[in-house]
């Protein structure tokens, strides 16, 4: 097969991200790994993607989409099947259904931390001091979280993924974001339930116990790892009150993510 043939799926991703954003959207693509389960996905749901494409409103808008397609060009191999933009029981949308071979399916979640605008500063006594992480930068892992809850599928196992693309935002912040989401429900705060659209702690724990594993990935990770450090780019957090089991040797995938791609 020549080199045009092999490529031909990745041409067709980059036909389908808006003229506008193909220059910054074609090197993010660029850099997904070829071949495999994840060339037959692209060719099922180009459509799909393409539509998502032209419906973001602008670049980090068409970034979160990448995320999704980045996720699924690194862990396709490791599904039996995949399936984007599966609609729930609710209407609602989840970004993937996936099939291991012998343990049922898994539904997955993508969320993205972008990365902040340029640092604001100010000026104390003649030093400069750059503010890169605000009160809103630190709710970011809040915010994700909840709105993923949203999507999460019933009567399945569930991850919720979040990319972090930001040099400020750390792993221990989604665990932080977490544990304060969990304990604000047990403190019954319904003004906070309702802000991110859940109308009563009932609501959320259903959702909550859907949840398996909280999966948080750095773009920093492989780079890291290639000066020998001993550095997984994933970090998970399990849920002991999710009401379905995920299987251990599909848990390892999420796990060990230095072997994805």
């Amino acid at each position: 097969m020549d080199e045009d043939a092999i490529h031909e799926p990745i041409a067709l991703l980059h036909s389908l991200v808006p003229e506008v954003h193909r220059r910054i959207a074609g090197g993010i693509i660029d850099r997904f790994p070829r071949g495999g389960n994840f060339y037959s996905f692209i060719r099922r749901y180009h459509s799909v993607i393409g539509k998502d494409l032209r419906n973001q409103r602008g670049i980090e808008d068409c970034k979160d989409v990448l995320s999704e397609l980045e996720f699924a060009a690194l862990t396709a191999n490791f599904f039996a099947s995949l399936q984007y933009q599966v609609s729930t029981p609710t209407g609602k949308k989840i970004d993937f259904l996936a099939e291991f071979e012998q343990t049922g399916h898994v539904g997955i979640e993508v969320k993205r931390i972008r990365e902040i605008p340029e640092p604001t500063s100010y000026n104390e006594e003649d030093q400069i001091h750059e503010i890169n992480y605000s009160q809103k930068e630190s709710f970011k892992f809040t915010g994700n979280i909840m709105a993923a809850m949203h999507q999460l599928m019933p009567d399945v196992p569930n991850v919720i993924y979040v990319k972090i693309e930001s040099t400020v935002h750390e792993f221990y912040d989604a665990a932080v974001a977490l544990n304060a989401i969990v304990q604000r429900v047990r403190n019954k705060d319904i003004d906070f339930l309702r802000k991110h659209k859940f109308d009563s702690t009932a609501q959320f724990l259903d959702h909550y116990q859907r949840m398996n594993l909280l999966v948080v990935r750095s773009k920093w990770g492989q780079s890291i790892s290639s000066t020998g450090t001993d550095f997984n780019s994933n970090r998970i957090w399990r849920n002991e009150e999710a009401a379905i089991g995920l299987p251990e040797n599909v848990v390892d995938i999420f796990r060990r993510g230095e072997n994805w791609g």
